[in-house]
């Protein structure tokens, strides 16, 4: 019997259609073909501050076939993090929204994970990551959701070696890793770490690819990024390896692109669910 890909396979990321609101983002999402969505915490708190209530944006997931996988990112209660008064104007909003706040959107939003990143923090002890991040996990389980650690070079979690160092020290059984194949493979990471991962460790997966010409540095994360098949990333490898370990894990679409942000975003989500509808083997 012929096997097929299910629509729950393929997630879009906030970060791939920037201009979108979340009810936009869930419509354009359930149109272009995917069935779950990635959104910003803050996206959640501007819905329901424009008169939006959480059965209203419920029924609309509902109605487009789609579900909320993550809430990204949880920055804020992370040790060596800035203070929302200490980063930039245009990234306060990444900022403003913690723990709580996550929570809350998550069991709003029926959502399955909160995805913790060190984004722009300062080297840091493991100890206390791993205080922070059990911590975390103990009180996520009490909402019914679970954790992902998301590692990218240049903040205190800089690669899967650290970030796989950093759960075992946790110590709480509903925290995962967030793989994003721009961070593992721009901090040097190989295929043979993945394989040498134990099966479930994934939590939560996105995917984007970067051209062979690009020059900018290890550090860069939200500009530049190609969509899924256009680069020189061993993405067929990573999916090959990461998903039957992982069984029933999202496949989600995270590209942050000058040029794709430019575009509406129905036609951005119909190029993003194009490119990753050819990577994604059948089942």
């Amino acid at each position: 019997m012929k096997k097929t890909r299910t629509r729950a396979d393929l997630g879009l990321c906030w970060g791939t259609v920037t201009k979108a609101t979340l009810p936009e983002l869930i419509e354009v999402a359930g149109k272009a073909g995917f069935g779950a969505i990635a959104t910003r915490p803050a996206m959640y708190f501007a819905a329901i501050e424009s008169g939006m209530t959480d059965r209203e944006l419920r029924r609309r997931l509902d109605d487009n076939g789609v579900r909320v996988t993550v809430i990204d990112p949880l920055i804020t209660g992370l040790p060596a993090v800035p203070t929302v008064e200490e980063v930039a104007p245009d990234h306060r909003s990444f900022f403003q929204h913690g723990e709580d706040d996550c929570f809350r959107a998550a069991e709003a939003l029926r959502a399955e994970t909160v995805n913790a990143v060190h984004w722009q923090g300062r080297e840091t002890s493991l100890d206390a990551l791993a205080e922070a991040i059990g911590g975390m996990g103990g009180r996520a389980r009490e909402h019914g959701v679970d954790i992902a650690v998301e590692f990218m070079p240049s903040s205190g979690i800089p690669d899967l070696a650290f970030t796989r160092q950093l759960i075992a020290r946790a110590g709480s059984d509903n925290v995962g890793i967030l793989l994003d194949t721009w961070h593992f493979v721009r901090s040097g990471g190989r295929l043979d770490e993945l394989c040498a991962l134990p099966p479930g460790s994934i939590a939560a997966l996105q995917v984007s690819d970067r051209a062979a010409k690009d020059v900018r540095p290890v550090q860069a994360s939200m500009s530049g990024r190609s969509l899924p098949g256009d680069g020189e990333f061993p993405l067929s490898e990573i999916l090959g390896i990461v998903l039957p370990a992982n069984p029933g894990l999202n496949v989600s679409v995270e590209v942050f692109n000058e040029d794709l942000g430019r575009l509406p975003p129905l036609d951005a989500a119909k190029r993003a669910f194009a490119a990753i509808a050819k990577l994604v083997p059948e089942r």
